[in-house]
């Protein structure tokens, strides 16, 4: 029984080398892998040719794509001058590469990648070049896919892949190695793609969308726009993109006028209907677009034919890449601000990508193999037009120089390969000077894994690289502003630094270098996008039904504050009432304490005061005089005499009480006022209120009333 399940497993396992084998045959004929020996392998996938069908001649054809095969060379730079001639990283180890060319089929290119993985590495050929002379290379160490053997075997270690540049490639490839746990960094794609790909292995170098996303928002609220205008062109960054912005509005206070979605079905007539509306209908100044460059590039020659001036846009660095989008008319896109990479680290892979020839760039085969095609396709003879390994710089300038400039997406592969090698380097606990030799057996994939999971290392995408929770890279961008650019034949726009963004330090801008849309400097016509105007201090925000709820944070009309209230910040959302003897100022901004009117001694209304004062002094003497001589008449008894002197000294009181509210004010005499008002005031009401509760108990029949309150008829009581 155990036999019989031991040739079931075996048998399973022969089908399925078979199927394999049959799958390199079917699908890799023409399929080259490029391989340079090293005690440890990089895999590299990159489309740098396509092929397609003659339909008039009914048979195949392929060409070379440069802006590729450039990727292609970022790799090997890395490999030769960053890791491999680097003695403080990876000393003594020599890391080799096998790159897979990927066309347009997913299926050639996994078929490729199992034969390499399967075997762990296809059989490593050092470059052996043979030369008759100067013009004519023939280079060995490119084999076709087909004849790669599932069963060859060396002692190298795939340490991980790098790729792809198409989706459907990265979807397929990320899925295989990761079953393998073999690691694959991506260089060219975005978020929403790895949230679909569910993939613990797999990281992206290329597009850290949270932290654009993180810059752009801080760009709008640097320059105080709340009113914006989306463009979202193509499905790939569709759905996270929606979410993001619909919850701009909670968020960070930024509403949207409308968003566009533009997918691969559009129309020239959507596309010229969308401008029209931003031209005239639109109140929103700021536009921002994202994603696919073609679909961009037509809407923005739909603004060339409808003059869509004045408008400000905000992209992303795949604009800078672009020469079609950079072609557009300075009218259009001046004043235009892009987030893009900082290209000053690298500069030097651009410098050594200037200087590559067909003698000194023999590793890259598709390099050499793209100028022979572009050479007989010009009808030119290789060998003539080669000599001494130089390519005519009619040629270059023709289809050479346009890759030359400056592509954020090659930092990308930089540093996906540097990835790799940092986190080597930290698995085999090397120092500056010394690595542990590699024992592919015993290379444990899992833990590599998890280190290069959390590898942090001075890149060239940024300045500090690392990868976030959602597997997209970390780092800095550069902020840029489209200017005019005029030359002798044309007038363009080109990129000019105006500032960065970095996670720790935030938005950095240098306002006076920034030219705005129409030419314009920075404080000359900066532009405006808002629902509505700020409500100054003085004002507060009123909001009626007529406003939807998602622009409420952005929308209002502006109320002047009533009823002695004020507000001192901008946007208040209500009005401050003043404290007691305080009064607004005219601009309803801050309250203000009511003045104290000191009256002089001297003032009439004081002498008027001192007679008055006098007059009332002297009668209530010779009231109190008679009150005193007639004593004993029953008038005065049953006034009761003694509440009535109570009364006559309260009342004399309210003399001196009244002197002390003319004399200068101070603490002090605040507090005598109020102790002698309160006590003038109280004595006169309780003598009052004693004397007509007696006169009422005593014409009320006493001789019903109770013994207790018989007692309070008598003026001790009282």
């Amino acid at each position: 029984m155990k036999n019989c399940k031991l040739n079931f497993i075996a048998a399973k396992l022969l089908i399925f080398y078979c199927l394999i084998f049959l799958g390199y045959v079917q699908c890799c004929r023409s399929q080259l892998v490029a391989v340079k020996s090293g005690q440890i392998q990089l895999i590299g996938i990159f489309p740098n040719t396509f092929t397609g069908t003659n339909q008039t001649i009914n048979s195949s054809y392929s060409h070379y794509i440069f802006q590729n095969i450039k990727l292609t060379q970022a790799m090997i730079y890395t490999i030769h001058k960053l890791i491999n001639n680097n003695p403080n990283l990876l000393p003594n180890i020599q890391v080799g590469w096998t790159i897979l060319d990927s066309t347009s089929s997913s299926k050639s290119t996994i078929a490729c990648l199992s034969a390499i993985l399967t075997q762990k590495q296809s059989k490593a050929v050092s470059p052996n070049i043979s030369q008759s002379n100067q013009t004519n290379t023939t280079i060995s160490n490119v084999i076709d896919c087909a004849n790669i053997s599932p069963y060859d075997n060396n002692n190298s270690t795939v340490l991980g892949i790098i790729g792809g540049k198409l989706r459907n490639v990265t979807n397929t490839t990320a899925t295989y190695t990761s079953r393998f746990q073999f690691s694959q960094i991506s260089y060219y794609l975005n978020r929403s793609w790895i949230h679909q790909t569910q993939n613990s292995f797999f990281y992206d170098s290329s597009l850290p969308n949270n932290l654009y996303w993180r810059a752009i928002i801080q760009i709008i609220t640097y320059f105080n726009w709340n009113w914006i205008t989306f463009i979202i062109a193509g499905q790939s960054v569709h759905q996270n993109i929606i979410k993001d912005i619909n919850q701009l509005p909670e968020k960070y206070q930024i509403c949207y006028d409308q968003i566009y979605n533009i997918d691969h079905n559009y129309t020239e007539e959507d596309l010229s209907d969308i401008v029209i509306i931003l031209k005239n209908q639109s109140k929103s100044q700021v536009i921002v677009a994202l994603g696919d460059n073609k679909i961009l590039y037509r809407i923005f020659k739909q603004a060339e034919i409808h003059r869509l001036v004045g408008k400000t846009w905000i992209g992303s660095h795949p604009w800078l890449t672009s020469e079609q989008i950079k072609s557009i008319s300075p009218d259009i896109l001046e004043g235009a601000i892009v987030v893009t990479y900082d290209s000053t680290p690298i500069q030097a892979f651009y410098d050594y990508w200037n200087q590559l020839d067909i003698c000194n760039n023999i590793e890259n085969t598709w390099f050499i193999q793209a100028w022979r095609q572009i050479i007989i396709n010009e009808g030119l003879k290789w060998h003539i037009n080669t000599t001494n390994c130089t390519i005519h710089n009619t040629l270059k300038a023709k289809y050479y120089t346009k890759y030359s400039e400056i592509n954020p997406t090659t930092a990308f592969v930089i540093d996906a390969t540097l990835a790799f090698a940092h986190a080597l380097h930290r698995y085999l606990d090397c120092n500056t000077t010394y690595c542990p030799s590699i024992d592919s057996k015993s290379f444990n994939n899992q833990q590599f894994n998890r280190i290069l999971r959390y590898i942090q290392f001075h890149g060239v995408s940024s300045r500090y690289f690392e990868f976030a929770s959602d597997g997209s890279s970390q780092g800095s961008f550069d902020v840029v502003n489209m200017q005019r650019y005029t030359n002798a034949s044309f007038v363009s726009v080109q990129p000019v630094k105006i500032g960065y963004w970095h996670q720790a330090e935030g938005l950095i801008i240098e306002n006076e270098a920034i030219i705005w849309n129409t030419d314009q400097k920075w404080n000359d016509n900066k532009p405006i996008s808002r629902c509505s105007e700020d409500c100054p201090p003085g004002y507060y925000i009123f909001q009626d039904d007529t406003i939807e709820s998602r622009n409420r944070p952005c929308c209002w009309s502006c109320n002047l504050c009533q009823n002695g209230s004020i507000s001192n910040t901008t946007n208040q959302l209500s009005c401050t009432v003043c404290p007691l003897l305080a009064d607004p100022n005219d601009n309803r901004t801050e309250c203000i304490d009511l003045p104290i009117v000191n009256l002089p001694l001297d003032h009439p209304i004081a002498i008027v005061f001192y007679i008055v004062a006098s007059i009332y002094m002297l009668l209530l003497i010779f009231i109190w005089i008679v009150v005193v001589i007639k004593r004993h008449t029953p008038v005065i008894k049953g006034s009761n005499f003694t509440l009535i002197n109570f009364l006559l000294v309260f009342s004399a009181s309210a003399i001196p009480v009244t002197f002390v509210f003319m004399v200068p004010v101070n603490p002090q005499v605040c507090v005598i006022r109020a102790y002698i008002t309160t006590i003038t005031c109280i004595g006169t009401f309780v003598t009052i209120l004693c004397k007509t509760n007696q006169v009422s108990m005593i014409f009320n029949n006493v001789s019903e009333i109770n013994k207790g309150k018989r007692r309070l008829t008598k003026t001790r009581y009282q």
